[in-house]
């Protein structure tokens, strides 16, 4: 189903097994599915963890924010790059030369 979507939303050529696009997007819907979870993270029994820096013992729901921050940025750019990448890649400057 996913790879459908990327196929009509991109106009990629999804492999059948191992897809890049696809696992970016497998691996983001785990971890959201993951993280909002009721009582995943200590921050929601204790707020005042919102205000500790990243390394402070218990304030690991922070690394796994950015994780998901830089993880989201791949699945919304990945296949966009891919396509622009086939765009600039494609012969029609010499078509236009001659």
């Amino acid at each position: 189903m996913g790879a459908m979507a990327l196929t009509l939303a991109y106009g990629l050529e999804i492999q059948p097994r191992n897809d890049p696009y696809v696992a970016i997007a497998e691996e983001a819907i785990h971890q959201v599915a993951q993280a909002a979870s009721p009582g995943a993270h200590l921050v929601e029994v204790l707020p005042w963890l919102k205000y500790v820096p990243e390394w402070f013992p218990g304030a690991e729901f922070k690394r796994k924010a950015r994780y998901l921050e830089e993880l989201s940025e791949r699945f919304k750019n990945a296949p966009y790059d891919a396509v622009k990448e086939k765009i600039v890649c494609l012969p029609i400057a010499s078509s236009l030369a001659g």
